[in-house]
């Protein structure tokens, strides 16, 4: 009776461990079925991609127009002056064609823009700096005719 009780114990070793492997197996698989390699091939659980947040795309528009000036010292000025104020997302001006080319927010006031610019000693237009602020610019920066 004891080689068949061993007999039997062998026979339900072997299938534990093949239940057992089964389920190790099963496990890994659905494990790595929820996984997406990245172009550095490590994994990447897609219910994390999944979550993404809701991103609100706001309008802008494309304005531009002259303003006086001379040299970078200028451009830089002008770009700060533009670029501060509240919805300016984007400010360059063009130091041979004298244009100030600006991304707003839509509904964004463009006088705010201009006015800033004025303040910091350049004309806009028939919009002037005053004279004070224009002569308290650097001799590279006199931009007006004498």
């Amino acid at each position: 009776m004891s080689d068949l009780l061993t007999k039997f114990i062998l026979k339900m070793k072997n299938s534990i461990l093949i239940v057992g492997l089964a389920i190790v197996m099963t496990a890994l698989f659905s494990c790595n079925s929820g996984e997406e390699g990245n172009k550095d091939n490590t994994k990447v659980d897609s219910t994390e991609t999944e979550a993404v947040e809701e991103v609100k795309v706001e309008k802008t528009e494309d304005v531009s127009f002259e303003v006086a000036g001379k040299c970078q010292k200028c451009k830089d000025r002008i770009e700060l002056a533009a670029a501060m104020v509240d919805g300016v997302q984007f400010a360059e001006w063009n130091m041979e064609t004298k244009v100030l080319n600006i991304k707003v927010l839509e509904g964004t006031d463009v006088t705010k823009v201009k006015n800033a610019i004025v303040e910091a000693g350049h004309d806009v237009g028939e919009q002037k700096a005053s004279d004070e602020i224009y002569n308290s610019l650097e001799n590279c920066c006199k931009y007006r005719d004498k």
